[in-house]
């Protein structure tokens, strides 16, 4: 029986599911209701993809944005580096998205998700701040990751309008002007980098006296001229005129002056922060820092009929092509998951009168 089960996995293609049988008896679907074939958990661009594949491969799929439809594509004013599209406001391109979602059968439903239950076995419960609980035959998690911030006063103020924390997403706003990068590790000599080929000047604030980033990263950037680095500085104030950052307060940790920095962008290079309140405790494999461990080939994770989908299992995923090819990949897998443990159309119209309504 396992390897006539093997077979139909090799004739059928699929080569990134790993499942066993047994788990995944459709019996147990019988006398269950509020069942959903794919559930993803956010509504960025990866989560969006995902919903929008899943509709269109006629998987019954609810997307659950979190009150917060558009993800991080919410935290910026426009987009340009997204293909077809030659320069778009980040909110026209949600709303884009969250009707071709919706074009292609998927429901979006507005809440928030409180807790899933992958250990318990399939299908897979998952409960909604509402109350509710859907039944999922697959699950897509695209709950991405948040940048740290410093603390200081109007960082959130300005946050997407000044304030960015992914250089290669938004360098090419800053066209000769001065900008200031908060960190000392590779990832701040990085965005300064990639800041030097737009920016007037690039000025790297580190809060101690030394530098973090490995050698060769000092190395590199000692060679651009455009780049300096003021060590022991800390960014206490953002200033803004109610719509853009005009410059910032830094303090000066060994004499703690306050001095006045003219700037038009910040960008935050001190790590970033995977959204896995979900799935921390649950048995998902993480890795170190608490991102999701994803098959790169198909973004499936350690337990099977779950899938991944951006930043919350990618950190070098930062930008909304990125985030959306993910989720397109996801979806696919897990279509192919569904086919593979036997649910079929016919299957599915089985399940009609059973399916969540939203």
């Amino acid at each position: 029986m396992r390897i006539m089960f093997f077979l139909l996995q090799i004739i059928l293609g699929i080569t990134c599911v790993n499942i066993r049988s047994y788990e995944f008896d459709l019996s147990k679907l019988t006398g269950i209701d509020k069942i959903a074939g794919m559930v993803v958990i956010g509504a960025g661009p990866a989560g969006l993809t995902a919903a929008m594949n899943g509709g269109n491969l006629g998987i019954p799929t609810v997307v659950l944005p979190g009150y917060d439809l558009g993800g991080q594509m919410n935290q910026t004013s426009f987009i340009e580096n997204f293909p077809f599209v030659r320069r778009g406001l980040a909110s026209d391109m949600v709303n884009t998205f969250h009707n071709q979602v919706k074009d292609f059968g998927a429901k979006v439903y507005d809440r928030s998700v409180v807790t899933i239950d992958i250990d318990s076995g399939w299908p897979f419960k998952v409960t909604l701040d509402s109350g509710e609980t859907i039944m999922a035959l697959s699950l897509v998690i695209a709950t991405g990751s948040e940048a740290k911030k410093c603390g200081a006063i109007g960082e959130d103020t300005y946050f997407g309008r000044g304030i960015s924390p992914c250089a290669r997403c938004d360098a090419h706003f800053y066209l000769e002007e001065d900008v200031v990068v908060i960190g000392g590790g590779d990832t701040a000599i990085e965005e300064a980098m990639q800041l030097s080929s737009y920016a007037k000047s690039v000025t790297i604030l580190v809060r101690s006296g030394i530098l973090k980033a490995a050698r060769r990263m000092q190395d590199k950037i000692s060679g651009f001229d455009k780049v300096k680095i003021e060590y022991n500085k800390t960014l206490v104030e953002v200033l803004g005129d109610d719509k853009a950052v005009v410059g910032v307060k830094v303090k000066d940790n060994l004499t703690n002056t306050v001095s006045l920095m003219d700037v038009k962008g910040v960008f935050l290079a001190i790590g970033r922060l995977p959204r896995n309140e979900l799935v921390v405790d649950s048995k998902l494999k993480l890795d170190r820092f608490g991102y999701i461990h994803t098959d790169e080939n198909c973004q499936s994770v350690s337990h099977p009929g779950v899938f991944a989908a951006g930043e919350v299992g990618n950190p070098s995923c930062s930008q909304a092509v990125e985030a959306a090819s993910l989720g397109s990949i996801a979806a696919n897998s897990a279509s192919q998951f569904l086919r593979s443990i036997g649910i079929t159309d016919n299957v599915l119209k089985s399940l009609n009168d059973r399916l969540f309504v939203c």
